[in-house]
């Protein structure tokens, strides 16, 4: 929800070009939490500390993705 919309690849076996979006969605999604934990750090420590749980999820997520394409 925080990518921008990839339409699926014209190939439906295109797999790799499916892991590539959904690397770069996972990316968006990293850069998202990275900021917003930043804004929320000073003001709200609580939100900001389930921000950044949310933001190692992601970052696991890409790791993931990213061990599949290699």
């Amino acid at each position: 929800s925080y990518a921008r919309y990839l339409p699926p690849p014209k190939d439906p076996a295109n797999w790799k070009q499916m892991l590539k979006d959904s690397l770069e969605a996972e990316r968006e999604a990293i850069d998202f939490y990275h900021r917003l934990a930043g804004r929320l750090w000073g003001e709200d420590p609580v939100t900001a500390h389930l921000v950044r749980h949310a933001l190692e999820d992601e970052i696991k997520d890409e790791h993931t993705l990213a061990c599949l394409l290699d």
